[in-house]
């Protein structure tokens, strides 16, 4: 049985109860977007007590897949207005499933100031006063609650730019090895949660491991087929996404930390999208440099993206010189001390050229791209954000492709339909290759989740929901404003919104052969 926890800000109450049926069968991003779009009104002030923070791990968070146990959080966006989903990795799925919680919503916004932590325990869940986190970062944080809760406790936290409300504020999450570096990024969800003035959600399981699948056999059979699978893909390494197929950060994966000589501790690994942000928006390539941004922004609770545009911006205006990596790092530390620039920054890239006043649309920019592609950016398809799905299939063309028409089709390829899946039952990203260019994956993760819940999954169903849930989202941003060519939102949609495509597009499915599914 999948619980709900609801915990109300104003009235300071939590109070559990079973998962609406209407939502048994969502997970991860399907679930966080339906809920969003159900209970918060679209035009609502992001940091107000109508928008609500909702947390849920994706439907594979209970299983010993590989590469499974991600986390997925959504609201209405501070950054771009619109609804927003991001998803993690980390500890924090696996462990609210082990307690058998498939959603937090977190609504309302308190009286006074004071943070407070969200404890759950087996059977508890209570708000714990916590103003001694106040403007800690996130890696002191975690380690603040772990030495209080014990060193397995899941903690999701926020840094000082959540708690100063900065719209590029992050959500971190700890990974196997305790340290805060398992990012929820896009949209500024850590504002959200900031202005609830919750500091950290502390998940504590200790009651024994116990199975959650009904039919074991199948699963083990099941498991065996998706993890060769996925062992083929990532042995057939793909251009630039080499590295980024080999890094892991969910539990039974191998955690690769890199030694910053500079702070003499390990820090987070860097991933492919944030180098190239910061090479290509900045100019900075150097690796103790990138370390020590990206391990500084993660502490401040920032997302890296937004940071490397903003950083960009500043050098175009010159407030700080092209490729300067240390003059870069000392901006970012204002975000934590809360000075005039340090704010201007912690609110993302867009708010820094209207601050600055560097003159151009996002569209004429394009060296200032929150994901560090180079082309236009726009509301157009091509350019949803830094798609991991989309830079594996560019690398690797799929050749055999089955075309499926459905008129209204708002998905408008595999990509997103493959994005939107995998961000539901929690499974990594970097998997992605596997499912564009295998078309067994799709009826061995259907098996899957059959075997887990009971349940008649077919590869069908999983198209289906996804669909049905980027329409959902799609819904919720027109409500909110977002009208094509006509948009009445400010900040850059890149990671929240699903833009509308023209009727007949089609959906493109992997195939054995270029005529027939094999799905």
């Amino acid at each position: 049985m999948s619980l709900c926890v609801r915990v109300n800000m104003t009235t300071q109450t939590v109070a559990t109860s079973k998962l609406p049926v209407q939502y048994q069968l969502l997970g991860g991003r399907s679930l966080t977007s339906q809920i969003c779009h159900d209970e918060v009104k679209p035009l609502c002030y992001p940091l107000g007590a109508d928008n609500k923070l909702i947390i849920a791990p994706g439907l594979l968070a209970s299983a010993t897949a590989s590469s499974a146990g991600r986390i997925s959080m959504g609201a209405k966006s501070p950054l771009t207005q619109g609804i927003t989903a991001s998803n993690g990795g980390g500890i924090t799925a696996t462990q609210l499933s082990a307690l058998g919680i498939g959603a937090i919503i977190v609504e309302g916004i308190p009286v006074g100031e004071e943070l407070c932590i969200l404890l759950l325990e087996q059977d508890k869940a209570q708000l714990v006063p916590a103003p001694e986190l106040a403007g800690k970062g996130t890696y002191e944080t975690a380690a603040v609650l772990q030495r209080q809760y014990g060193h397995d406790v899941a903690v999701a936290c926020i840094g000082p730019a959540g708690e100063m409300l900065m719209t590029a504020a992050t959500i971190n999450n700890v990974d196997v090895d305790g340290q805060a570096s398992r990012i929820c990024g896009r949209g500024g969800l850590g504002a959200v949660m900031g202005s609830k003035r919750i500091k950290a959600i502390v998940v504590k399981n200790t009651s024994e491991p116990t199975s959650q699948i009904e039919d074991e056999e199948s699963f083990a059979a099941a498991l065996t087929t998706f993890n060769a699978l996925l062992q083929d893909t990532m042995t057939q390494p793909l251009g630039e996404a080499e590295k980024v197929l080999h890094e892991r950060c969910l539990p039974g994966c191998v955690t690769t930390h890199a030694m910053d000589s500079t702070l003499q501790r390990q820090v987070a690994p860097i991933k492919p999208g944030t180098a190239k942000a910061f090479r290509e928006c900045c100019g900075i390539d150097d690796w103790q440099e990138l370390a020590r941004l990206n391990d500084t922004a993660n502490d401040i609770g920032v997302d890296t993206f937004e940071v490397a545009a903003a950083l960009g911006i500043f050098m175009d205006a010159d407030v700080i010189g092209w490729a300067d990596g240390q003059r870069a790092y000392t901006l970012l530390q204002e975000v934590r001390e809360g000075t005039s620039l340090g704010h201007i920054l912690g609110q993302g890239s867009q708010f820094t050229a209207t601050a600055l006043g560097v003159q151009g649309s996002p569209a004429q920019r394009n060296k200032y791209t929150p994901d560090g592609r180079e082309g236009v950016f726009s509301f157009e398809r091509e350019d949803t954000g830094f798609c991991v799905t989309t830079t594996l299939q560019n690398e690797k063309e799929c050749n055999q492709l089955y075309q499926l028409v459905q008129k209204d089709d708002i998905a408008g390829g595999l990509p997103l339909i493959t994005n939107q899946m995998l961000d539901t039952v929690g499974v990594c990203l970097y998997s992605a290759a596997t499912f564009l260019t295998q078309p067994k994956a799709w009826t061995t993760m259907a098996a899957l989740l059959s075997a887990q819940d009971g349940g008649k999954w077919t590869s069908e169903t999983l198209l289906e929901q996804s669909r049905l849930s980027l329409q959902t989202e799609y819904d919720f941003n027109q409500a909110a404003g977002y009208c094509g060519d006509h948009n009445a939102l400010s900040g850059y949609p890149a990671f929240a919104f699903v833009s509308p495509l023209p009727d007949q597009i089609p959906l493109t499915l992997p195939s054995d052969t270029p005529t027939q599914p094999n799905i």
